[in-house]
């Protein structure tokens, strides 16, 4: 966790004055400070469509493997040290993708949910963070800036910050 005068942070996620800043795939995202509603610090799918990610990860996987359904022509250049051909060199490693996607679907991790007056967004951390040092980044968060931190009961991962 970090901690300055006018910031609070924990991997890549901060809280600011203006609100809280995150690194998302190399870009800076902000949520303005007015518009938080609840911030809820969670464990759970990265994925937000995860079965349809899986689906996905399968159709691209199964299309891969499509040269391996004729095992005698794949075998057939292997050994005679022949250039692979076209349609191989190029399906072939969408196996590869289809299993990154299916990994990718079910992969879990923690995130802030953020309930603003719009909308509902998860903010990622940029690694995986202590589930305690994000507690505290919350808490301290919440004395910093006036948000009012509750440990809710019934999450037994979860941390909520609400506006006053």
């Amino acid at each position: 966790m970090t901690a300055s005068p006018r910031t609070v942070g924990c991997d890549g996620v901060e809280f600011r004055h203006d609100g809280l800043w995150s690194l998302e795939s190399g870009a800076r995202r902000l949520v303005p400070a007015e518009d938080i509603q609840l911030v809820t610090l969670r464990r759970g799918v990265e994925s937000p469509r995860p079965l349809t990610q899986t689906i996905a990860g399968i159709v691209v996987f199964a299309f891969g493997c499509t040269p391996l359904l004729n095992i005698s022509r794949f075998l057939e250049w292997v050994p005679r040290r022949r250039f692979v051909p076209f349609y191989d060199a190029f399906v072939l490693p969408l196996t590869l993708l289809g299993i990154w996607l299916l990994w990718r679907a079910w992969r879990r991790s923690w995130f802030l949910e953020v309930q603003t007056r719009s909308s509902s967004t998860r903010v990622f951390f940029v690694q995986q963070p202590d589930p305690k040092a994000a507690e505290r980044m919350l808490h301290e968060a919440g004395r910093r800036f006036g948000y009012s931190v509750n440990v809710v009961p019934d999450q037994s991962d979860g941390v909520r910050l609400t506006t006053p």
